[in-house]
């Protein structure tokens, strides 16, 4: 159990990592358009598991 939520830790801090430095801003700033914008060029560059990974970690966040 304790790893299952090491992980998903690990995986929502990568999340915020990841769109924190392609938009240089914290993502709470971000705008609906910003974020569509973002997962469209995720989806073009990075495997559907990670989008997905991003989504769900960006949830719990945002």
């Amino acid at each position: 159990m304790i790893v299952f939520i090491i992980n998903a830790l690990v995986e929502q801090s990568c999340a915020v990592r990841r769109i924190s430095a392609d938009f240089d801003a914290c993502p709470d700033n971000l705008s609906t358009d910003d974020l569509k914008r973002y997962f469209a060029s995720l989806i073009e560059s990075h495997s559907w598991s990670t989008v997905k990974l991003d989504r769900n970690g960006l949830h719990k966040h945002l």
